[in-house]
């Protein structure tokens, strides 16, 4: 009789998602998984860059709060026959529009926009491995499901040519097995050669990867954000990137219109000349006489229409790619869960009653065949739409920006 020795193992593993109910608590095993996610992520050279970006960003936002001008000491010396005269002095330029508050209001923008960048690598970063998982688990059961098989069709091999010897079955149904199994070795070499290419995408991800980490918590397929559609896109990564760039160049807008005004400069000098003390002030102040550098604030308050547009945008597509996912999840959650209630038990007893069948002449070897075949593809098909469903779900917390929080990164 024909074995059939991954079904259970295949089955059991498209059972697990949404029908079995799941702890609210993370168990050990889970806070285990979770401390080993979270250490791959942030440990991974991507996110190290993104923060080495973002601190690079705190610090040039850390110079943009400070004084606009530094103090300025000359000196002077000549000798002039037998007599030395000298003077030393200080000056400074005054900030007479208070630049440096617009400065410090664009920094904190700055450092908005910089935390929100490194939150979007992380959150990419950990779909991206969530769904390397999933297509490695994907791949792996195909694998085992195209071994399968290859194994049933040698098997049935073995017994057509046991029982065309005895005369009990004719030279026709050995050449359709020899076929079968012909198409099955592809298959298998197909299915093998998808799945190592998934395990190297783990190992690129995740360089302590091991089956041991394999078992994604069931926690994540069950989180349901609080969050209405406006209120997840408003506070996407991406939205408050673009808002906080909107932001950043209105404060640049006015910071132009504010360096296009002249500022003044003081100054305090004191020497000696001959016998003579010398001491004496002095004021100076750029004249915008030939230029009063209007091009440029018209240019920087049109370049702040610009970004505001582009915000607008970067939140009116993210309102619509949330509730295309949501959609889309919807559908794959629905059909996912038909298919587990409707395969639920009948393959291992559908391969069974195959076998019965065909053994006691009710079936022809073409159609034994044939059933086989139909049979894995509903297999195959269930693994397909757990994979789907699985992704679209990775990919609706993605756009609402829980990627971190349905994953518990630490």
């Amino acid at each position: 009789m024909i074995q059939f020795i991954r079904t259970k193992f295949i089955l059991a593993s498209l059972s697990v998602v949404l029908l079995a109910p799941g702890l609210t608590v993370a168990t050990e095993s889970e806070k285990s998984w979770e401390r080993w996610f979270s250490q791959q992520i942030v440990t991974h050279p991507e996110v190290i860059a993104a923060q080495e970006y973002m601190n690079s960003t705190f610090s040039t936002a850390i110079g943009q709060g400070r004084s606009v001008y530094n103090p300025e000491l000359d000196s002077e010396f000549e000798r002039d026959g037998n007599v030395n005269n000298y003077s030393l002095g200080v000056s400074q330029t005054i900030d007479w529009s208070d630049k440096r508050s617009v400065r410090q209001l664009k920094a904190a923008s700055i450092r908005v926009l910089a935390r929100n960048q490194y939150s979007l690598t992380v959150q990419q970063k950990a779909a991206d491995a969530i769904i390397a998982i999933v297509e490695w688990r994907s791949a792996t059961l195909l694998a085992g499901l195209a071994a399968q098989q290859e194994e049933q069709m040698k098997t049935l091999l073995e017994i057509i040519t046991e029982r065309q010897t005895a005369g009990d079955i004719g030279s026709v149904d050995a050449e359709l097995a020899v076929l079968g199994l012909s198409q099955r070795l592809n298959d298998t070499a197909t299915a093998q050669a998808l799945s190592k290419q998934a395990e190297f995408r783990l190992k690129e991800i995740f360089p302590d990867w091991s089956n041991q980490w394999k078992d994604i918590p069931p926690y994540l397929w069950r989180f349901e954000s609080e969050s209405s559609i406006n209120q997840s896109a408003n506070t996407h990564p991406s939205v408050v990137i673009a808002k906080a760039k909107w932001l950043a160049s209105q404060k640049n807008s006015q910071l132009v219109q504010l360096e296009a005004k002249a500022d003044p400069t003081f100054g305090i000098k004191a020497g000696k000349n001959g016998d003579e003390n010398l001491v004496g002030l002095n004021f100076s102040i750029p004249l915008n006489v030939r230029n009063d550098f209007s091009a440029e604030v018209l240019a920087a308050h049109l370049e702040t229409n610009a970004i505001e547009s582009e915000y607008l945008a970067t939140l009116r597509k993210q309102i619509f790619e949330i509730k295309s996912a949501r959609s889309v999840l919807q559908e794959y959650k629905s059909r996912y869960k038909q298919w587990q209630i409707l395969m639920k038990g009948r393959a291992e007893k559908s391969g069974d009653l195959l076998v019965k069948q065909w053994e006691s002449g009710d079936l022809s070897t073409t159609e034994y065949m044939m059933a086989l075949r139909q049979r894995a593809d509903g297999i195959s098909a269930g693994i397909e739409l757990q994979v789907k469903y699985q992704t679209t779900h990775v990919n609706w917390l993605l756009k609402i920006g829980q990627i971190n929080a349905a994953v518990r990164l630490l």
